[in-house]
């Protein structure tokens, strides 16, 4: 399965990453993705009553809302969508690291790399710029289990050697 999005979409970034995955992502892989017997998930706060139309009236698409647990939620899917970076409101978000944390395959667009320099397409991230280029990145994640595996894996290697608590204590000692 796949994360669709993740957090509060009250949030600049996290809205304006939704409204680029409702609007311009699942228009092209919807017809596609159904043939993958999967779900997006969609987990979190602060969804327009116009985003729950567009999640609810699409069959691939599931809206959990405010889990109690994200993580044993998270752990469900092998595939993370972010694109909170997609337009002139860019940042580092809290999600990201915590999404390479748990070993997920994270798909997102080209812009993260201005905010997360530590980020390498195709090493512990698959970076797209164009609608199209992200969907075709998609479908390449969803027919290729061992390269989800070693973005999932050097994701988590990525965290653990400069997002962690202790490598982030560590660096301050230096």
């Amino acid at each position: 399965n796949i994360v669709g999005a993740l957090g509060g979409m009250f949030a600049t970034g996290s809205s304006i990453g939704l409204n680029y995955l409702l609007n311009k992502i699942l228009p092209i892989i919807n017809d596609q993705i159904k043939k993958y017997n999967l779900s997006i998930n969609f987990y979190g706060r602060g969804y327009t009553i116009k985003d729950k139309s567009i999640i609810s009236s699409n069959p691939s698409c599931k809206f959990y809302g405010f889990v109690k647990d994200i993580d044993k939620e998270v752990k469900k899917n092998s595939i993370a969508l972010f694109f909170n970076n997609v337009g002139n409101y860019t940042g580092t978000y809290t999600r990201l690291p915590y999404l390479m944390s748990s070993g997920i395959c994270i798909i997102a667009h080209i812009n993260l790399k201005n905010s997360v320099p530590e980020l390498v397409n195709g090493e512990n991230i698959l970076l797209g710029e164009t609608p199209e280029e992200i969907s075709s990145l998609i479908f390449k994640a969803l027919n290729n289990s061992s390269l989800v595996e070693k973005i999932g894996r050097n994701a988590r290697e990525t965290f653990n050697k400069k997002f962690s608590g202790y490598s982030v204590a560590k660096s301050f000692t230096k």
